[in-house]
């Protein structure tokens, strides 16, 4: 035993007592309790261990809490582990207690976007703070049954719209963009009458500002004009002070944008240009509202009046056009314009029958399998004709048409995590020699067993992977079911490959 002792005293110092061996003993149990699945990836374990670390998040929340703590519900379902808390308050209570307990170490899974998904639904995944990020099933949800319209916003992208239209006026105005120099102007902007003119299906509210610029670039005596369009409910969330703290994010981005190095350049040597400066004015128009149907531009920049540049902005979205699923000759015609393809009587027949039938439970899988229909046909006939370099600029032309029209000098600006890019989709049709294009389908779960998701086609090039993944993706078609309306829509979604071909700028790292 001597040799035993002196090999514990050489490797093992100092000895472990009994108490410190329980204690590795009961983390190395810990580091066990959870097993990544490989059927689905998710992470599970015993539902004692699920337990133990609900009762902690319910301890930390009742204890911050207490005012709005009414009770917790611990539900398993479909291998599944959701934490409720019912009737917590308000959407701004709910997200208070989501960031006490990421101050507290359960963090936020990284998958779940803040902003759009944390503040509109107050649910995100945690993962147990002793795990070093092993994530643990447990999703958290703080409810407080349907939120009202003071408790969230109507439409992001139109109040981001609108939001970053008055952040360029500043930038034109005074050179530098702040939050309290946003929301002054928004008060003031609130303040002036409305120009807009009633239309039959929505009314719309249009306002206007002007100042001279004190811009360093600028021309002694220039103006600087705003007009922001947009409709009733998208403007008065703009202007709410009470849902400014459901913007922070949108706030954040616009700062970053109009602060950066990018628009900082353009507006110095392109607007301000001192060979060819401004005679009178220059100008910012957020004009979705009043072009939906004659442009694909949501926001302008105006040099004496006359149009500089156009960006069709995206927020969070890559969505370049839909169509709603209820109209089925529109829903062929919009298919027939992507693909050049005419459905056969059958297949159509078979989309109609779904729409004349009842919105019920199954509703969403005949829907499915209807469209998986008409994709397969889709699918087969492309797939005949992309051996053909003319039906590749057919494909081509038809993302161009659907992104930025055919007006000239639009320019695609996207806001995705952080950062930003501007796509110029006129060049794409300058890039089809170089592309290799084929298509790929994914039917619907009704129609091939033990697989989820939705249909989907997929247009990519296998140069840059055999099988369509995200960097090879230039396009995909996709439905979309809104249960709560029983109302079926078809999206056209651009990919990767557009990213890396088009952008010329692409801002990572932005200012605050």
């Amino acid at each position: 035993m001597k040799e035993l002792d002196l090999l514990v005293e050489n490797y093992f110092t100092p000895a472990l007592d009994a108490t410190d061996i329980l204690r590795l003993v009961e983390q190395v149990m810990e580091e066990e309790i959870y097993y990544r699945d490989p059927e689905d990836e998710t992470y599970r374990g015993p539902i004692s261990s699920v337990e133990k670390v609900a009762d902690e998040i319910i301890n930390v929340v009742k204890r911050k809490f207490p005012d709005n703590y009414e009770d917790a519900d611990l539900i398993f379902q479909q291998g599944k582990t959701t934490l409720v808390f019912t009737n917590f308050g308000s959407l701004a209570k709910r997200h208070d207690a989501i960031v006490a307990l990421e101050k507290e170490g359960y963090l936020s899974d990284p998958k779940i976007k803040k902003g759009r998904g944390l503040y509109d639904s107050a649910t995100t995944n945690f993962v147990d703070k002793r795990k070093n990020g092993t994530y643990n099933p447990i999703k958290v949800r703080f409810n407080s049954g349907t939120l009202t319209a003071e408790e969230k916003i109507s439409n992001r992208g139109d109040v981001f719209e609108g939001l970053l239209g008055v952040a360029l006026f500043i930038s034109l105005r005074d050179g530098v963009v702040t939050k309290q120099r946003i929301i002054k102007t928004l008060e003031e902007l609130d303040s002036q009458a409305d120009t807009s003119i009633t239309s039959t299906s929505k009314k719309r509210i249009s306002k206007t500002l002007e100042s001279l610029s004190s811009a360093k670039k600028a021309s002694e005596g220039v103006l600087v004009k705003l007009k922001v369009a947009l409709n009733i409910g998208n403007f008065k969330d703009l202007v709410s002070s009470e849902k400014r703290g459901l913007l922070s994010d949108e706030y954040a981005n616009v700062l970053r944008y109009s602060n950066s190095d990018y628009f900082r350049n353009f507006r110095d040597t392109v607007i301000f240009d001192r060979a060819n400066p401004p005679r009178n004015s220059v100008g910012i128009g957020v004009i979705g509202a009043e072009e939906q149907t004659e442009s694909k531009a949501d926001l302008r920049l105006f040099k004496d009046g006359k149009p500089l540049s156009a960006q069709s902005l995206k927020y969070g979205s890559r969505q370049l056009g839909q169509v709603g699923g209820r109209d089925a000759e529109n829903v062929f015609a919009w298919f027939n314009k992507i693909f050049g393809t005419q459905l056969p009587q059958d297949v159509e027949d078979q989309y109609r029958d779904v729409l004349r039938s009842e919105c019920d439970d199954k509703f969403k899988e005949r829907f499915y399998r209807a469209t998986s229909a008409m994709f397969a046909i889709i699918y087969q006939d492309a797939k005949g004709k992309l051996s053909s370099n003319d039906y590749q600029e057919e494909l081509i032309k038809a993302l161009r048409a659907s992104s930025v029209g055919d007006e000239p000098n639009i320019d695609l600006l996207n806001f995705e995590k952080n950062k930003f890019r501007l796509l110029d989709f006129e060049q794409i049709e300058e890039l089809s020699p170089y592309l290799n294009l084929d298509i790929d389908f994914q039917p619907s779960p009704g129609v091939i067993p033990d697989k989820g998701g939705y249909p989907e086609l997929i247009v990519f090039d296998p140069r840059q992977s055999v099988v369509p993944n995200k960097e090879s993706r230039l396009f995909r078609v996709r439905p979309k079911y809104e249960a709560n309306k029983c109302y079926p829509r078809f999206y056209l979604e651009y990919g990767d490959l557009v990213d890396n071909i088009l952008t010329k700028v692409n801002e990572s790292k932005l200012k605050e």
